[in-house]
């Protein structure tokens, strides 16, 4: 990842594994990262003990400008948008469709809810991740998450009953998916969102309507890396004294994410997550 003024140098940690309760869904293109997952039984307290033991030795090596943080990047559960590119393909749905709000069956625009399907996606991260807490692990210290109704749903189900009452995950705008074009990923007003999200912080500053959708102009891949890079800064020195952090995506957003910290590409089903540990030095 590219320097900036606050954070000189993020690093994919190497040779050290993520106890998983999940399983991998695809395969990285290097054994020393840690696979996308999906759920599955959890490990022994054995695995987790010997890994946080791993991960504080890491953390013991850290200068004072440096931290190493453990990231559990997940996609939300599927949206009626998601239906909707099933529903006609990809070649289809990236003409007219995706710029209308529905074809009368099917709503997907602006900011899609979750399906039932994407519901229980969520919910079944839920039981997951109650399971590997019991077995050992360590439930994230801050949440951070994409201002969209799918996305904040999805952090709402996985993490029930798992969020520190004193703890309001915040909305930052960089995590947002591609801009513009398509509807689906126009987001709602502030107004809406807090009303809908109560729990959740917003940034100052955080606008009233989406400023950033262009109907006319859809995000480059380049332009989408940049505004990812600024995303995990965000969060990074959001969260510096925190060493485990959860975000919620989006598949593109996570693709590019993925790309400017350096981690091989990897296809996060709806309801995925894949987690990353980084080094980051000031």
């Amino acid at each position: 990842m590219g320097s900036s003024v606050l954070i000189a140098k993020i690093e994919i940690v190497h040779g050290l594994s993520v106890p998983s309760f999940f399983d991998s869904q695809a395969s990285s293109t290097s054994s020393n990262v840690n696979d996308p997952l999906l759920i599955r039984p959890a490990e022994s307290h054995e695995a987790w003990f010997d890994f946080r033991g791993r991960f504080e030795e890491l953390k013991g090596q850290c200068g004072e400008d440096q931290r190493v943080k453990l990231l559990w990047i997940a996609r939300h559960g599927e949206g009626y948008h998601n239906v909707g590119i099933n529903k006609y393909g990809p070649e289809t749905w990236n003409g007219p469709l995706a710029r209308v709000n529905g074809d009368g069956e099917i709503v997907w625009g602006p900011d899609p809810l979750l399906t039932p399907v994407g519901e229980s996606q969520a919910k079944a991260l839920n039981e997951a991740w109650k399971a590997a807490v019991a077995s050992g692990m360590h439930t994230p210290e801050r949440w951070y998450c994409s201002p969209m109704r799918r996305t904040a749903s999805t952090l709402e189900l996985t993490f029930d009953s798992l969020l520190p009452p004193h703890i309001r995950p915040k909305f930052i705008e960089n995590l947002r998916e591609h801009h513009g074009v398509h509807t689906c990923d126009k987001r709602i007003s502030r107004t809406e969102l807090g009303s809908l999200f109560p729990n959740f912080e917003f940034p100052d500053p955080f606008s009233e309507e989406d400023i950033l959708w262009d109907p006319d102009h859809r995000e480059t891949e380049e332009e989408l890396r940049t505004r990812l890079s600024k995303a995990i800064e965000e969060v990074i020195l959001d969260g510096w004294d925190s060493t485990f952090i959860s975000i919620t995506s989006h598949s593109g957003a996570i693709r590019a994410m993925l790309k400017v910290i350096g981690h091989p590409p990897v296809q996060l089903q709806t309801g995925g997550v894949v987690p990353v540990i980084l080094k980051i030095s000031k």
